[in-house]
């Protein structure tokens, strides 16, 4: 244990002469992460509904201002004698005209009370119905993503966008900074630690405790400076951190295992940009896992962020199966640090 904090504290040391580029290596992630966040979070799509009603009663009022609450959509006023060349113009989706004051009825008559027009598909008439259902049965806003599964399928949440966005990032940020031993092999110190009587994974698991701590400071101050935002990823910020624990452990071991193949740190940040961006892709962060062909979806399942991805939508749920992807990282993350042990005896000379 003496070996693994040694070579974390050399590391750190090292990393520390050039505080300049340490700095930059650290906060720039996290600067192009957060960004990507805020201009997602902004430019989320909505559905854009019109309302018209002439009745101002105190169930009416309430029913309009929770549903001008729901997020995903924007209810807004509409002049009736134009509505219809509105929504065949695109300008709203639907239209939800109030024909009498809300009563205790409402829920066994929906039809009675509201008339619902659009000229899509029959099946927005269905969510639009299943919207004012659930709002008056919830007496608050409720989730527009939920009772819209046909036109939300496929799609990544806010939060599984981040987490993928997020493990791409410091899956290429790993083999940064993990240079330090890819520059121990340039200067022999890997030989001349491999000739001392001290153990090769003592060596590997204290570069993964040094890359470790970096890329989680990283995923932590992302999340804090997010909550901090009021950008609202339907996780807590506790749970973010804790599954981040097992996320950082993936990025990390996958990272040192790249240093471990290569000689030159030009090369191995080359390679990690490459095949960061195909695990992305193939995971499902930027092609929707729903829509991918079969053999493409058995090649996303072996995939660490394919198992993220699904971790995250398991928290969401607040489902129990967030342990199958844990394990399932875990053994990635098993899998990398053994073969990094391994290939540590040799390099892959490019």
């Amino acid at each position: 244990m003496n070996i693994v904090l040694l070579v974390f504290r050399t590391n750190l040391k090292r990393s520390l002469k050039d505080k300049r580029k340490f700095f930059i290596n650290l906060l720039l992630p996290i600067v192009v992460i957060l960004l990507s966040i805020v201009i997602s979070n902004s430019s989320a799509i909505s559905v854009n509904i019109a309302l018209i009603n002439d009745f101002h009663d105190k169930n009416t009022e309430n029913l309009i201002s929770l549903l001008k609450s729901t997020k995903g959509i924007n209810i807004k006023e509409a002049n009736k004698e134009n509505i219809n060349t509105d929504i065949l113009n695109g300008k709203y989706a639907a239209s939800i005209t109030v024909k009498k004051p809300i009563d205790k009825q409402v829920l066994a008559d929906i039809d009675g009370y509201f008339t619902i027009y659009t000229s899509q598909e029959e099946n927005t008439l269905v969510v639009v119905k299943d919207l004012i259902k659930g709002t008056i049965q919830t007496n608050k806003p409720i989730s527009f993503k939920d009772i819209n599964k046909s036109l939300t399928e496929g799609q990544l949440s806010k939060a599984e966008n981040v987490v993928s966005l997020l493990s791409t990032v410091l899956l290429i940020m790993a083999v940064v900074n993990g240079a330090l031993l890819i520059k121990d092999k340039e200067d022999n110190i890997l030989f001349r630690y491999k000739s001392s009587p001290n153990k090769r994974w003592q060596y590997i698991i204290g570069n993964v405790l040094f890359n470790y701590c970096l890329c989680y400071i990283q995923l932590a101050v992302t999340f804090i400076l997010a909550t901090m935002l009021q950008i609202n990823m339907n996780i807590s910020l506790l749970n973010l951190l804790l599954f981040g624990l097992v996320i950082v452990l993936v990025t990390t071991s996958f990272g040192t295992l790249i240093a471990c193949l290569f000689k030159k740190d030009l090369y191995a940040n080359m390679f990690s940009s490459a095949i960061g961006f195909i695990l992305a892709l193939i995971g499902g962060g930027f092609l929707p896992y729903e829509k991918m062909p079969t053999v493409l979806q058995a090649i996303s399942n072996i995939t660490p962020i394919r198992w993220m991805i699904k971790g995250t939508r398991f928290i969401e749920n607040g489902s129990d199966r967030i342990i199958s992807s844990l394990i399932v990282l875990l053994v990635f993350a098993v899998i990398f640090s053994s073969l990094a042990t391994l290939f540590s005896r040799h390099s892959v000379s490019l």
